[in-house]
């Protein structure tokens, strides 16, 4: 009677999330702007309790089903079509200097490749409908070349950073709403519980860097600052994931160097944070701490697994890296020339098709390693160089407003580092928050560069 009643609670906030979805998504088509809450909104709200709308269609053709992502990129699609077509009609010059952005040429350079890696997979017995959504969700970095064309975007900007805090907070009481009272709980390589998966912290860090590094509001107010920063910490801490405490200390550190902090004052943060690993590693060595019993035991062995190399977990990543390394030596240019498309996505009643595709069943949670792998040094070099034209901008806008070229530059950087361990890179959760950011870097660069008044007039 329970499981009953809990498919009906599932079912009825699958309709209310489906019902407000599409409207507000219609609304975007008026403002643009929106486009960025909606999109984040929904990556939060899938982690809900008792929330599975990403399994229920939002709309049917026949055999064809919409879902929440694609119906995002659908509304993506529009936005840009409605530009382009607003533009190449009435105000051609604005497209023109919008192409000028190096920013802009890089994100569409990278489709370009993605569109390519499309085709190769197709010829290697991807479906073709499963080539074109994966397409599609390529497709998300666009955003980063629609933000800019968004009137006064450089005014709206600050209540979507403020608006990030609040997705912050509420994903982190579904998080403890899942591990203190409903209990749906998953279980990592080393027995330890979460209740969010690693790439949202991604969607943490976000508002971490605004209020570190450019909110004026919460520098003045720091006992309300330093609290939020202590509930999204447990947030970071209920994904299970190492590589968010690492990146969280990363964020850290760039706070106290940004900062201009005399060396006697901020040397004590290195040196305490080394002390309390060391403490960690001795405990876990010493004292056998079962996994799923406590929060606190479940991160000292997840912190302790990080410095262990015979532990399990970090065997099998440093495996699912040497793999990338046979692969490319075997297949040096394009690698296995496919999308990073894993076995355990693939369903499974065609059984064929998943023997068919058995090294995909290795998500090498690293950014170079599976664009190695996938798409070899060829596709490896087209990352490198993206990702330099991108660190290059930070170069160009630093003078007019240095806390906000700090906090996009620390933001990026910390989504880097943390797709050193996980795939957040293709996915589409770190899509969206990499690429809106990437998009207000646009926005910047644009604005010293004098092109930015011509879109917002």
């Amino acid at each position: 009677m329970l499981f009953y009643g809990r498919i009906r609670v599932i079912k009825m906030v699958d309709t209310i999330v489906i019902v407000l979805l599409v409207p507000l998504g219609l609304l975007c088509l008026i403002k643009p702007f929106f486009v960025l809450y909606l999109s984040t909104a929904l990556m939060v709200l899938k982690f809900a309790p008792m929330v599975d709308y990403e399994t229920t269609p939002i709309i049917k053709f026949g055999s064809i089903n919409i879902f929440t992502t694609d119906y995002l990129i659908l509304i993506l699609f529009l936005l840009l079509m409605i530009f382009l077509a607003k533009n190449l009609i009435f105000k051609r010059q604005l497209l023109e200097k919008l192409m000028k952005s190096q920013i802009s040429r890089l994100v569409l350079a990278l489709f370009v490749w993605s569109i390519f890696i499309g085709i190769l997979s197709y010829g290697k017995g991807f479906a073709l409908q499963n080539v074109l959504r994966k397409i599609a969700v390529e497709s998300l970095m666009f955003i980063a070349i629609l933000i800019p064309t968004i009137p006064d975007v450089d005014v709206k900007k600050e209540r979507f950073f403020q608006y990030s805090v609040l997705l912050g907070l509420l994903l982190v009481c579904f998080s403890l709403w899942k591990y203190l009272i409903s209990h749906e709980v998953e279980l990592t390589s080393s027995g330890t519980l979460r209740t969010l998966l690693g790439n949202t912290v991604v969607i943490f860090m976000l508002p971490i860097c605004y209020m570190l590094f450019y909110s004026r509001y919460y520098r003045q107010h720091p006992f309300l600052c330093y609290t939020i920063l202590g509930l999204l910490t447990i947030g970071i801490a209920l994904t299970g994931h190492r590589s968010g405490v690492i990146t969280l200390a990363f964020v850290i550190l760039m706070y106290c160097l940004v900062n201009n902090f005399k060396l006697l004052n901020y040397l004590w943060i290195p040196t305490a944070g080394i002390t309390m690993l060391l403490l960690v590693v001795l405990i876990a060595s010493m004292v056998r701490i079962p996994p799923g019993q406590t929060l606190l035991g479940d991160m000292v062995l997840r912190t302790s697994d990080t410095f262990n190399l015979e532990n399990k977990s970090t065997r099998e990543r440093l495996s699912k890296w040497d793999y990338s390394l046979k692969i490319i030596q075997e297949h040096p240019l394009l690698g296995l020339g496919r999308f990073p498309v894993h076995t355990n996505s693939i369903d499974d009643a065609n059984q064929d098709l998943k023997y068919s595709f058995a090294e995909f069943n290795r998500a090498n949670h690293n950014m170079f390693a599976e664009q190695l792998a996938n798409t070899g040094v060829l596709g490896l070099s087209i990352m490198i160089v993206f990702i330099g034209g991108i660190l290059r901008q930070f170069r160009k806008i630093t003078a007019l407003d240095p806390r906000y070229a700090n906090f996009l530059k620390v933001y990026v950087l910390s989504f880097l580092l943390f797709s050193q361990f996980n795939t957040s890179f293709t996915d589409p959760l770190g899509k969206i928050f990499l690429f809106i950011m990437l998009g207000f870097l646009n926005v910047q660069t644009l604005k010293e560069s004098g092109t930015l008044t011509a879109f917002s007039s």
